[in-house]
């Protein structure tokens, strides 16, 4: 069906058609894909979970390289249709694969019972908390992207052309790409918990979104993007990884991942307009172009942050246990196993 809204969009002359096709269809098909794939990466793996969580999300960044890059070319020789055309073209090779590759893992067959509503949420402080963080997150964290053509033509001292400020937006998918799959690693050898690296990187991202204040040369602009690419990376991985601790049972993790990303996607969906309806009142003043933007980017940023603190603290205790749990009875079969042998 992403195919099939791809090939439509190629055609579309209206507006409206534009929406329906991209907006509504392919909106509905991009969920559809994402949510049950980054579910199931916890039912396949054990001991590297983060890291197969941190290699699956990444695809997401790979393509916003790919993708602008591709698109900008054949807008300028084929046009508009064949450049929606060869996206679907892309999407119906890389599913194909995926299609063939995903199967349901044992432990999918061995438990198939699920829950689609899960009505124990409304008394799950810690959860609903969570869910609140992600659309406040996701109310300003995508306006760099969308933003950095424009910026990159009406935001800086000295405007670079238009095919540079279109290139720019490989830029912070290329260091987003990295940062989905570092933090996972580390999660993976314990270095640190996952709960602990999501709270510094959101704080940082807020307080570099709050920097894009000041810069107004190309340079800046390039570090900004690559910094804040590289720290909002684990924004989008580790939650997958943080949720199975916020659930109470295997069968309602889908249902809660589905419900944090759903919040997520309706802050995405609203963050951006609000955002430029701040730029607005700022429209025409030197250096200022952007202002409403960058602050709404930063403190919904940080106000995520403090909303995290909470769930986060409430999933390290859960992880801690059963981890504690865990190792207790890795050390009783041990010892059951020695006294057999003996």
């Amino acid at each position: 069906m992403l195919v099939f809204a791809l090939m439509m969009l190629s055609l579309a002359t209206q507006y409206y058609q534009v929406m329906l096709t991209w907006g509504v269809l392919g909106g509905i098909c991009t969920g559809l894909l994402y949510i049950p794939s980054v579910a199931m990466i916890p039912l396949y793996f054990t001991s590297r979970r983060g890291l197969a969580l941190g290699c699956a999300t990444a695809g997401g960044s790979i393509g916003g390289v790919i993708y602008p890059i591709v698109v900008r070319r054949l807008l300028d020789t084929g046009g508009f249709g064949w450049a929606c055309r060869t996206m679907g073209l892309i999407a119906l090779f890389t599913l194909t694969i995926a299609a063939v590759v995903i199967k349901p893992s044992i432990q999918a067959v061995e438990k198939p019972s699920r829950k689609l509503f899960d009505m124990s949420i409304i008394k799950d402080r810690a959860f609903s908390a969570f869910v609140l963080a992600s659309l406040c997150m996701w109310l300003g964290f995508l306006v760099p992207y969308i933003l950095t053509p424009s910026f990159g033509l009406m935001g800086l001292d000295n405007p670079v052309s238009e095919d540079l400020s279109y290139y720019l937006l490989a830029v912070p998918n290329a260091a987003q790409a990295l940062r989905r799959i570092i933090p996972a690693g580390i999660v993976d050898h314990k270095a640190l918990g996952a709960e602990v690296i999501l709270i510094f990187n959101s704080v940082v991202a807020g307080c570099l979104a709050l920097c894009w204040i000041a810069v107004h040369n190309l340079g800046g602009f390039a570090a900004f993007l690559v910094l804040y690419g590289f720290f909002s990376g684990a924004v989008t991985t580790l939650p997958a990884f943080i949720i199975p601790y916020l659930s109470p049972s295997l069968p309602v993790i889908g249902t809660r991942m589905g419900i944090v990303y759903g919040a997520a996607g309706f802050g995405a969906l609203i963050g951006a307009p609000i955002a430029l309806t701040l730029d607005g009142t700022h429209g025409g003043q030197p250096n200022r172009a952007f202002l409403g933007a960058q602050l709404w980017n930063g403190l919904t940023i940080l106000l995520a942050s403090c909303l995290c603190i909470y769930p986060l603290h409430e999933a390290r205790k859960r992880r801690l246990a059963f981890e504690t749990k865990a190792g207790q009875r890795a050390v009783s079969q041990a010892e059951v196993t020695d006294s057999e042998g003996r």
